[in-house]
């Protein structure tokens, strides 16, 4: 790949009119333009499609607009608009932010490092309005990361991630993916290749914010209030089964996607061939990560069990059980911390109150 990588921007939309033409007039402002702009629309009823032809005839850049068909879901349609994009690069881009002008070159420079497959930055928040409201994480240097550096289930949303096209080669084991929020959905586009290019190489995180990500009831994701904040936090404390039970499952899950992908890299098809020759993936690494992931499916079983016996002293057997086996550290993004620890006390605590009477 050439040393100036040519990027390609993949929008969906899906009744955008609201905010749509202020993200689209960001695209035009960048101080490095993409490649190319390809679209794909989700069916949209309002004035999205003629928001878009008027861009079109006015861009910069050529506008790439992907053929009508059925629903498809934001998931599906992101990965769709990106395979067919032609750049060396793919950055992914919301219908209602606002990119600011050194967003793609900030992100291109990324990539001079051969190791790193995606790059994400941070952002400012703002409301509706356009009012910035701060920033989406607290400020961070830039650094350069795996998913070993990471906790697990780590990710950054997906219009502030770039990453090489060539991480599409693996599409279908996102097809036997979990979704980390969603049960019985597959993980999104900025959740999949997170972990993706984690699992495989690099991940630049710029600090630098290069975007604004708009806050409004209609966003699919975004800083949602949190409705149950006043509710019955010992109630929430008290049960946190469900929560480790499902942590057991997508620790399962990325675990066989992981053993799949040493299964394609020992037995390369053409594509995956093509993948390994232009990024060398060391299985190594990979299977120790598996094996992390397997771990934490056993660790986060055994935390479980905490919840299970609610009688006075029953969740003693199983915290020692963890501790023993050392499920609690310090340093260590993969293991809960000395704080962690001390929540599952108060959480076992507290199931053991509200399951005995009053006096």
């Amino acid at each position: 790949m050439s040393a100036s990588p040519r990027v390609s921007v993949a929008l969906a939309t899906y009744n955008g009119e609201r905010y749509l033409e202020a993200q689209l007039q960001s695209l035009a402002e960048q101080t490095v333009p993409p490649l190319e702009l390809v679209v794909g629309d989700d069916g949209s009823t309002d004035g999205t499609a003629e928001i878009l032809s008027r861009f079109a005839a006015r861009a910069p850049f050529p506008v790439h607009r992907l053929p009508a068909g059925r629903r498809l879901g934001y998931r599906v349609n992101f990965l769709r608009t990106a395979a067919a994009c032609a750049g060396d690069l793919v950055a992914f881009c919301d219908q209602d932010d606002v990119w600011l002008p050194r967003k793609l070159q900030v992100s291109a420079e990324a990539f001079a490092d051969p190791h790193v497959l995606a790059a994400a930055h941070n952002v400012f928040l703002m409301a509706a309005d356009g009012t910035r409201m701060g920033r989406l994480k607290p400020a961070f240097a830039d650094r350069t990361v795996s998913e070993h550096d990471l906790p697990p289930f780590s990710f950054f949303p997906g219009f502030t991630m770039t990453i090489r096209r060539d991480l599409l080669a693996f599409e279908r084991f996102w097809a036997m993916s979990d979704d980390t929020f969603n049960v019985g959905e597959r993980l999104g586009h900025d959740t999949w290749f997170f972990f993706l290019a984690g699992a495989l190489g690099r991940i630049r995180l710029i600090g630098e914010e290069v975007a604004l990500y708009r806050q409004h009831p209609a966003n699919v994701s975004g800083q949602k209030a949190d409705r149950s904040a006043a509710g019955d936090l010992a109630a929430k404390l008290a049960d946190r089964t469900g929560e480790y039970r499902r942590r057991v499952e997508l620790a399962a899950n990325r675990a066989a996607i992981l053993t799949g992908l040493l299964e394609a890299f020992a037995a390369p098809d053409p594509e995956t061939a093509r993948f390994l020759k232009a990024h060398p993936v060391r299985s190594d690494d990979v299977r120790s990560l598996r094996d992390k992931y397997l771990i934490l499916m056993e660790r986060s079983r055994r935390r479980a069990t905490l919840y299970a016996d609610r009688s006075t002293f029953g969740w003693l057997p199983g915290l020692t059980r963890s501790v023993l086996a050392g499920d609690y550290g310090v340093g260590d993004p993969w293991r809960p911390s000395p704080l962690g620890l001390a929540r599952d006390v108060v959480g076992a605590l507290a199931g053991v109150a509200r399951r005995t009477p009053a006096a």
